[in-house]
């Protein structure tokens, strides 16, 4: 009779490190995943920073560049003012010509454009007179 008792004792506390096992690999398996949640969000944030970095080294280059043109007099200004491309829209000028001819950007004739429609000083041609 005894020998039943320690074997139901010794099955039980079995039993019981058995749950005490799983339960630990449970919690195991969801640090192991918090864990990779942490480095992948640590990898994507140094990735950020890094693209940061390059996006900003490239800006001071390009503001570089654009400093030693001025000084050397390349940089020329746009000669077009806001109404010389009104007055030449009004007069029927394609937009890829006032943007030639002026030396002004797609932006600004699309602004003049949208503008001049608004004011009804400009028909809208359904578009062939757009950028």
């Amino acid at each position: 009779m005894a020998f039943w008792f320690a074997l139901g004792g010794v099955s039980l506390a079995l039993l019981l490190i058995l749950m005490f096992l799983a339960r630990q690999s449970i919690k195991n398996n969801e640090l192991r995943d918090i864990v990779e949640v942490v480095s992948r969000d640590v990898g994507l944030l140094q990735d950020s920073q890094q693209g940061l970095g390059r996006h900003l080294l490239e800006l001071e280059l390009q503001m570089h560049n654009v400093l030693k043109m001025q000084a050397s007099g390349e940089v020329v200004a746009p000669s077009g003012s806001l109404n010389q491309i009104a007055d030449r829209l009004r007069a029927g000028a394609v937009a890829s010509e006032v943007i030639t001819a002026l030396g002004v950007s797609e932006a600004e004739v699309k602004l003049v454009q949208m503008i001049l429609r608004s004011s009804g000083t400009l028909a809208d041609d359904g578009g062939a007179n757009s950028a």
